[in-house]
């Protein structure tokens, strides 16, 4: 993929979005049918784009006039500064990388994700570099470096939906949306202000990118307005970027969801990755990274992923005390894994430098690092995973602080002060 998706967002405090929208008063409801035959819809035609043909039905199921806008005109980017003049920026890459890019660009030009450049701004606005990156399969997946342009946008803040509304016994079916970001397109004024070139080819981007800090936000309100019309159906549905959850308290009620949930994404311009998809209603279900046990009431980590990382420690070779590390790894939803990835990290911050040394630098690991290793190899944590019940406080401590004097409270005891 030309665009490597962005990670800027706030996960540390979670709310449901989309509960309801902005503006004036609700439209009425216009009637959601499922599609008929009753199955996941999908689309004919480029991608790039496509929610803006349907703008009537989104006008028929909201009034937020910022998601309305994005939809009749496109996502105008929040500069917070005017930004610069980029010159062409070439890359000598070897011709087995190039035809990598040139396929790319070839898919995505299909797609509508973006087109050449008009001839009076080639040369002229913003241009940004493309590069490749090794992919899990040792193959190279191109990438768009947008750094710059990010660093001259505004950053605001925005939640991410949670689970927290699942109940013990809960039915699940999970939808994953095709070429998610692609559906939004970029405001045609803003669009020299993502150019890059390929061989001797300019070109633009028409939707808006994986790499651009806002995307996560934009596209989690556009989706927000959708999440909130179902939900006035009786459709629980926890909308996480491309990947949708739905829940109900039986397999019937899933059941008539689901092709309600698809038909409402298929008139709003949305494609459904029926691959991806989990379309039969279960109590155990792998959803964004994590397999969720609605019987146990447990999420755990997938198998997979346990395996990777048991590969990835003994590969390093934790085990031994003289045993070097390369690169920063994920943590898995196990229970206390922060804990245990302290050592390493602090091996990392004193032995390796992000900005002057690459992954594949050996790091000299401490005995600490070692001990942690023997607590990721057992497989009894792996198995526990972590309860999907929000955990009830051991002390509650209640502070507050004013000008004219603060305060505190834990329990029985009480502080206060001027």
């Amino acid at each position: 993929m030309l665009f490597s998706r962005s990670v800027a967002v706030d996960t540390e405090s979670h709310v449901v979005v989309g509960q309801g929208t902005r503006g004036l008063p609700s439209p009425p409801l216009p009637l959601l049918q499922p599609p008929n035959p009753p199955s996941l819809s999908s689309h004919s035609g480029p991608v790039g784009g496509r929610i803006r043909p349907h703008l009537p039905y989104w006008e028929s199921i909201t009034t937020d006039r910022w998601v309305l806008q994005i939809v009749r005109r496109g996502y105008s980017l929040p500069f917070n500064t005017a930004p610069p003049a980029m010159p062409p920026s070439f890359s000598c890459l070897p011709e087995d990388h190039l035809a990598v890019l040139c396929q790319e660009v070839t898919a995505l030009l299909a797609k509508g994700a973006l087109k050449r450049a008009p001839a009076p701004l080639v040369g002229c606005g913003c241009y940004y570099h493309c590069f490749l990156v090794s992919k899990k399969d040792k193959g190279l997946c191109p990438i768009l470096d947008l750094w710059v342009l990010n660093l001259l946008l505004k950053k605001e803040k925005f939640k991410m939906p949670t689970l927290f509304a699942l109940v013990p016994g809960d039915w699940m079916v999970a939808l994953d949306l095709q070429d998610d970001y692609f559906h939004i397109p970029i405001l045609p004024t803003h669009r020299p202000y993502l150019q890059f070139v390929v061989g001797n080819e300019h070109f633009q981007l028409t939707v808006l990118p994986f790499s651009l800090t806002s995307a996560p936000r934009v596209f989690t309100k556009v989706m927000a307005v959708d999440a909130a019309h179902l939900r006035r159906f009786g459709v629980s549905v926890f909308p996480y970027l491309d990947d949708w959850l739905l829940k109900a308290n039986s397999p019937q009620k899933i059941a008539f969801h689901l092709p309600t949930t698809a038909s409402l994404l298929h008139r709003v311009g949305f494609t459904i990755n029926v691959s991806k998809s989990h379309q039969t209603a279960s109590q155990t279900l792998p959803f964004i990274g994590a397999v969720l046990d609605t019987v146990q009431f447990r999420t755990y980590p997938p198998e997979k992923r346990v395996q990777d990382i048991h590969a990835m420690i003994l590969i390093f070779g934790f085990c031994e005390n003289d045993s070097e590390a390369a690169g920063p790894h994920g943590l898995l939803l196990v229970t206390h894994a922060r804990w245990h990835m302290q050592a390493l990290q602090w091996d990392l911050k004193f032995q390796w430098a992000q900005h002057q040394r690459n992954l594949s630098d050996r790091v000299q690991i401490s005995e600490g690092t070692a001990k942690d290793q023997q607590w990721w190899l057992s497989n009894r944590y792996w198995v526990d995973g972590r309860s999907l019940f929000l955990p009830q406080p051991d002390l509650s401590i209640v502070m507050d602080a004013s000008f004219l004097g603060w305060g505190g409270r834990m329990g029985e005891v009480e502080i206060r002060g001027l």
